[in-house]
């Protein structure tokens, strides 16, 4: 009778431990609460936000353009009236090199919003959720069975779950694979940008003989530009062996606006589902964590919240029918590869152009 109270004590195994504390993660997180999976969210010693009752206006920032495949997965996870109070803008096409492309009316609209907004929205959508337990620690270390993941931490606590979701990014420290360089370093260059333009709610993309440029306007007539050049490219290959090589750099002009210069280089990790000799996979790649794209394609937010569904989405059928497991692993493994190759190709393309080596697989 003793030995059946002790293995009662043994805590239940969550359905899915979701490690990360970016919009994938965040995403993956709240579509498992929608599900009503048992979930555990390691926040990787992440400060979540608070209310505050700051009335100030706050200074303009550099913000995201979303797709309207990106908006359409926000419709899945959030209210309308939450994406609207999200929304600093909207765009119905893109102007590429002086001709503009509407989008197709089926699809709607784009939109311009900041996407720390968009995570701390996440995030309260995430509090009220009762099957979600938090725990601000850093995960380290997994090992699988045949049923089961046990993830070690920081903190030195072991959580079991039966299905584990990286979302730690670039410098995961949870998995197994490193990641590739698919490109040399790639500095883009983000900044609000003071203009006299009454255009509102626009997009366009830009190339030059040196380079390309996004440029985005929002309802307020606020212009957030996103550029590279490849002549500033091989300038800063220059002075690397004199500056400290960082990843990103942030200055300050006559306006008191920033510009915020990071480097965008691509990379990949060889598979978004990592596996073992002895047990079946259980343990997904999402966002950053499989791979980087630089922002030219204008949907690295979009990438993001769709691979957090479809990792959610593929968990959730397979706790239904685990004698499937299989088929939607592929299933994933297909989507999440697919969705690369359909950006990677072609921007390879353009940046080809310019003299860039990509090596993509």
């Amino acid at each position: 009778m003793l030995s059946f109270l002790k293995r009662n004590k043994q805590p239940q195994p969550y359905a899915v431990i979701v490690c990360g504390a970016g919009v994938a993660a965040c995403t993956a997180v709240l579509f498992a609460a929608q599900k009503n999976l048992r979930t555990l969210w390691l926040t990787e010693y992440e400060q979540l936000p608070t209310a505050t009752n700051n009335s100030a206006k706050p200074q303009p920032t550099p913000f995201d353009s979303l797709s309207p495949e990106g908006v359409s997965y926000l419709r899945g996870i959030l209210q309308p009236q939450q994406i609207v109070e999200l929304t600093l803008g909207t765009f119905k096409g893109v102007t590429r090199n002086g001709n503009y492309t509407p989008f197709d009316s089926i699809l709607g609209e784009g939109v311009h919003l900041n996407s720390q907004s968009l995570k701390s929205l996440l995030i309260k959508n995430i509090q009220l959720h009762n099957c979600i337990t938090i725990a601000n620690e850093q995960a380290a270390a997994y090992a699988t069975s045949d049923t089961f993941v046990e993830v070690t931490t920081n903190a030195n606590n072991r959580y079991k779950s039966h299905w584990l979701i990286n979302g730690q990014g670039e410098h995961s420290t949870l998995s197994h694979q490193n990641t590739k360089s698919l490109t040399e370093d790639i500095w883009v260059e983000r900044y609000i940008k003071q203009t006299n333009s009454q255009a509102t709610n626009t997009a366009e993309f830009n190339q030059t003989v040196t380079g390309w440029q996004w440029q985005a306007v929002d309802a307020q007539h606020n212009t957030c530009v996103t550029k590279w050049n490849a002549i500033l490219e091989k300038k800063t290959d220059e002075k690397k062996t004199d500056e400290k090589k960082t990843d990103t750099h942030t200055s300050t002009n006559n306006s008191g606006n920033s510009k915020h210069r990071y480097n965008a280089k691509w990379y990949k990790r060889p598979n978004c589902v990592e596996t073992t000799i002895q047990h079946p996979p259980r343990n997904l790649l999402i966002g950053t964590t499989y791979y980087r794209l630089d922002p030219s394609a204008g949907l690295g937010l979009t990438t993001q919240l769709k691979s957090a569904l479809l990792a959610i989405r593929c968990i959730h059928q397979a706790l239904r029918t685990p004698h499937n497991s299989a088929a939607f692993i592929k299933q994933f493994e297909y989507q999440m590869e697919t969705s690369f190759k359909e950006i990677a190709y072609p921007l390879a393309e353009i940046y080809n152009g310019y003299g860039v080596v990509t090596k993509l697989p």
